[in-house]
């Protein structure tokens, strides 16, 4: 006689067993307000560029620390992603073989990471973009424990961790009609079907920096502003204005 499993149809008794039940898992995603004030709440420049990057291009935050200064563009509006950081280590490798990638950034975002390098590219000790004081990549928990949790209590906004801005990011992208291949492109996800594998949209640099100026950031940077305090200039962040731009 052929023995019929009965396991999926089978309702357990969690407490008797002492077993929690395990519901859909959170899924953190900041509005854009919150990534406004949230660069805007960083006080080092580094951080407040690194957030930016971010929720700006939908980088995962282990590829955000591992950017060296080679991989960008002379122009700062495209950068290449092939390997991350984790927990202070350089990893020559990727989550995901379609993570080898290059993300274009909005003119605006460009702008503010050509002049970090500008300003801070002779006083790095390592050819990292974000390092810390020694040269070595950024520990992933301290950014969070030291400055992004801070930011966030301050703004009465439930901590989480950095993927929240690359789920803004994905939702900006899919709320401006962006093609969907080219969106996994830019997140670094494999194909979601057969005719995506048979899209070249991602080969076509033109058409990916006409997209990434349409869509633009949808949350607001802050400018550089020059003022006069006791001990002379002084360089205020000012909000500036970078949202999507309607086709």
């Amino acid at each position: 006689m052929k023995r019929v499993s009965s396991y999926s149809s089978r309702k357990w008794n969690h407490a008797f067993i002492d077993l929690p039940k395990l519901g859909k898992p959170k899924q953190p995603c900041f509005s854009s307000d919150v990534v406004t004030k949230i660069i805007a709440g960083a006080k080092k420049e580094k951080y407040r560029l690194l957030f930016a990057l971010c929720a700006g291009s939908g980088l995962r935050f282990g590829e955000a620390l591992g950017i060296q200064v080679q991989h960008v563009s002379p122009d700062c509006s495209t950068i290449k992603i092939v390997q991350k950081a984790w927990r202070s280590e350089i990893h020559d490798f990727l989550k995901t073989d379609s993570g080898t990638r290059e993300i274009d950034l909005c003119p605006a975002l460009a702008v503010m990471l050509k002049r970090y390098l500008e300003k801070r590219g002779e006083k790095l000790k390592s050819d990292l973009l974000f390092q810390s004081k020694s040269g070595k990549p950024l520990h992933q928990s301290n950014v969070l424990r030291r400055t992004l949790h801070p930011i966030l209590q301050n703004l009465n906004e439930p901590t989480c961790g950095c993927h929240a801005f690359r789920r803004f990011r994905v939702t900006h992208l899919r709320r401006n009609g962006v093609p969907e291949d080219l969106i996994h492109f830019w997140l670094g996800h494999a194909a979601g079907s057969v005719t995506d594998h048979y899209s070249k949209l991602k080969d076509d640099l033109e058409f990916r920096k006409q997209v990434a100026v349409r869509v633009g950031l949808g949350f607001e940077l802050p400018s550089e502003k020059q003022s006069i305090g006791p001990n002379g200039p002084k360089l205020e962040p000012e909000p500036l204005l970078e949202m999507a731009v309607s086709a």
